[in-house]
């Protein structure tokens, strides 16, 4: 009897020993099992979600493109090691003003064929993008009066570096005749008095006076005068013979001033200030909202029955300041300020309905 009971006992001690070998044995098995049932889960989940996928609605990014390929810098040629940045120029129009563009090419074709106008150009810019569009940009016109604001800017630079400039006095003694064939006028200087450089200036931006711009050329300092359209890429006025520019070449004047890349911010501030005081009402401002502020200059001439109208402005319409410039030719100088106002109503109507806050 004694012999059985520890047989079994031995038994029983041999059996836990073998089930707890087994347990230990197991466990990795299990977790063997769970690895592999998790990854065929995984496997099978992928390809069903990869299957129903919707395909991606989102273009690919645009590939990256040379920026000489989009942009033309214009830079000012200070030195062989600094040349500041005064221009620089999307080469394409704006696709999203294509609308805008045939609106106003088709209300200018219209006044051609009817022998209402005999040319005209037209340039709009949105100041802070840099977004453009043109009709006849490359046609050539005489600036008339437009050149009296590469006069301002003239005199402007000098004062940088002549403090006193804008304090010198000129005399005035009488009224010009030769050249001084002004046809919209309000304003006449007093003969017999003394004027500051400033006070020339004012009259001859604002109320566009001839006699202020004639003594302003007479202490025009020509080499600085010159430099500027040298900087701005342009031809040089020669003193003999017309000179000429198209719509695209002239709005550089107006861009440097809003950028104060040309002239110092405080120069450039007085630049705008004496464009937004002028008294010509009769273009660009007719149409718009008395309000919004205009920094503006209109240039007029006739020779041989032949009359020019242009004016170009910056209209600060809200957030989004926009460049106008609008250039023409005629017969009489009255379809030409209907024409330049009917054109900056279309374009102040475009602005308002897509830039409206």
């Amino acid at each position: 009897m004694g012999y059985r009971k520890d047989e079994k006992l031995i038994r029983g001690k041999n059996i836990v020993k073998i089930k707890s070998l087994l347990f230990n044995v197991r466990v990795p098995l299990i977790w063997l099992l769970v690895v592999l049932v998790t990854s065929v889960g995984l496997v099978l989940s992928s390809f069903v979600n990869n299957k129903n996928a919707k395909p991606s609605t989102q273009s690919s990014a645009p590939p990256v493109v040379d920026c000489d390929a989009n942009m033309d810098l214009l830079r000012q040629k200070k030195s062989a090691f600094v040349k500041p940045l005064l221009l620089s120029d999307l080469l394409v129009q704006d696709r999203k003003m294509s609308n805008l563009k045939s609106e106003l090419s088709a209300y200018l074709n219209q006044k051609q064929k009817a022998n209402i106008i005999t040319g005209a150009s037209v340039y709009i810019r949105k100041l802070n993008s840099g977004s453009w569009i043109a009709i006849n940009e490359n046609e050539m016109y005489n600036p008339a009066s437009l050149m009296k604001v590469a006069y301002l800017i003239t005199f402007l630079k000098e004062s940088e570096s002549n403090p006193g400039l804008l304090s010198k006095k000129v005399y005035f003694n009488e009224h010009f005749t030769k050249g001084n064939n002004q046809n919209i006028v309000d304003f006449k200087l007093q003969e017999k008095r003394f004027y500051t450089i400033r006070e020339l200036l004012e009259a001859m931006i604002v109320y566009s006076d001839n006699d202020a711009t004639g003594l302003l050329t007479q202490n025009l300092n020509q080499q600085r005068f010159h430099k500027l359209f040298e900087d701005l890429g342009l031809q040089k006025p020669s003193t003999t013979g017309e000179y000429f520019i198209n719509a695209s070449e002239y709005a550089r004047f107006f861009r440097i001033l809003y950028n104060a890349t040309y002239l110092n911010p405080e120069n450039s501030e007085l630049a705008v200030q004496l464009l937004l005081n002028s008294t010509f009402r009769e273009g660009i401002c007719k149409n718009l909202d008395p309000s919004i502020p205009v920094a503006h200059k209109f240039g007029e001439r006739i020779i041989n029955n032949v009359a020019q109208l242009h004016e170009f402005g910056i209209v600060y319409y809200r957030n989004e300041p926009y460049l106008i410039g609008v250039m023409g030719k005629a017969n009489s100088l009255t379809p030409l300020k209907e024409m330049v106002s009917d054109v900056s109503g279309m374009v102040y109507a475009y602005m308002s309905k897509f830039h409206s806050q």
